[in-house]
């Protein structure tokens, strides 16, 4: 999402930095105009940003265990006898399990927020050591992370939800937001019709279909 976005807003003269936050501090700082956009949430999540009319993707949760588990994933009633690892304050845009998550969060042990910038090594850090049973992260987020360690055949992908439109999302504050917005629009044509977003997408296995 970071390359193409980059990609993207330079097509159209426009530079961009980049930082990863915890994501109650991200939005926050969204919220306030100290930073000018959110990359990879869905609308649901913010639905007082601005957002351009393309999406940037494809959010889909899926649930992960330990390679030798026996658990497996029928619906959310499934949940309520693991201990689930999920990031603090976001949404997997599916309703029973989100009120699942949000009504069980009073229950110690239950459900583990995390809500650090490298919460990925934290997710799987405690599923290896079985300090939580379960993992629920978007499917290609975890690839990309399992694919950077050694650890990959430790874990193994039980099921996934339904896949959701990711976008970026312009601060409501910011006084180029809109103006942001339509530029990531013709951006994002000008680098499909080049060929550079099919490139760019090769490089991490995504199909050109998904944006």
């Amino acid at each position: 999402m970071v390359e193409v976005t980059a990609a993207a807003l330079l097509a159209k003269d426009l530079d961009s930095s980049f930082t990863s936050l915890p994501w109650l501090r991200l939005m926050a700082t969204i919220k306030s105009g100290a930073m000018d956009a959110v990359l990879g949430i869905a609308k649901s999540d913010a639905p007082d940003l601005i957002f351009p009319s393309h999406s940037i993707g494809f959010y889909q949760p899926c649930f992960y265990t330990q390679a030798s588990s026996k658990w497996v994933y029928k619906d959310v009633s499934s949940l309520r006898h693991v201990r689930l690892s999920v990031l603090k304050g976001q949404t997997v845009n599916d309703q029973e399990v989100d009120d699942y998550i949000h009504d069980e969060s009073t229950r110690r042990g239950a459900i583990d927020f995390l809500s650090t910038e490298n919460y990925l090594t934290q997710h799987f850090r405690k599923l290896a050591l079985g300090r939580v049973d379960v993992v629920l992260d978007d499917a290609r987020v975890v690839s990309h992370h399992l694919q950077q360690t050694t650890q990959a055949n430790q874990f193994k992908q039980v099921s996934c939800l339904k896949a959701t439109p990711i976008w970026i999302g312009f601060s409501l504050v910011g006084k180029h937001s809109k103006a942001y917005a339509m530029a990531f629009d013709e951006g994002l044509n000008a680098i499909k019709k080049s060929g550079q977003l099919k490139l760019i997408l090769k490089k991490y296995g995504i199909e050109e279909t998904m944006f």
